[in-house]
């Protein structure tokens, strides 16, 4: 399988439709906790576009999914936790989600950093990183993933700051939680 991660920059529903127009077998997994209407709407939405997508407390689907050497995309930047997984991002610390590290070291699968973004004359531009592979499930293993997925996609947004939608905060707002994350 493949764990394709993004952030919310561009337009990630025009890459993964293109690759699902492909005949690739793509899931995205996708926060159904609030806004039932608009979740059932963005559900129905991309089914159209052949992206299916998993409520993101099926884990059991996510395992499926992987295990049969589909697609899986998941995006990162939600949002600065203390639980989260310190990373160096844009020059600062913050957190991101373990997740796609956990998942790749617990079921082989390749991580791919992977963004479109919208070009000046309207059109979408799709890019992928070099590819992640996750060894184990160590500390410092999953620590060295995360990182460089931070890496691959901060090119991307020093790129296209405008077209990054931030919905939370992505860095501690206390000086000392981000040197305590240092």
């Amino acid at each position: 399988g493949t764990i394709v991660v993004g952030i919310h920059i561009g337009n990630g529903d025009v890459g993964a439709a293109a690759l699902a127009g492909r005949g690739w077998p793509v899931n995205v997994l996708a926060d159904d906790t609030a806004y039932d209407e608009l979740f059932e709407m963005m559900f129905e939405q991309r089914r159209e576009w052949g992206i299916r997508v998993i409520r993101w407390r099926n884990l059991r689907e996510v395992y499926r999914v992987l295990r049969n050497r589909e697609m899986l995309g998941l995006l990162v930047d939600w949002g600065y936790r203390p639980d989260g997984q310190p990373v160096r991002l844009l020059g600062r610390w913050t957190t991101l989600p373990a997740g796609p590290a956990v998942l790749a070291a617990k079921t082989g699968a390749t991580i791919v950093p992977f963004w479109t973004i919208r070009r000046a004359d309207g059109t979408y531009a799709g890019d992928a990183g070099e590819p992640i592979v996750v060894a184990s499930t160590e500390p410092a293993e999953i620590a060295r993933a995360m990182q460089a997925i931070a890496d691959a996609l901060e090119p991307v947004i020093r790129e296209a700051p405008e077209q990054w939608c931030v919905f939370k905060p992505m860095w501690p707002e206390d000086p000392a939680d981000e040197a305590a994350l240092a």
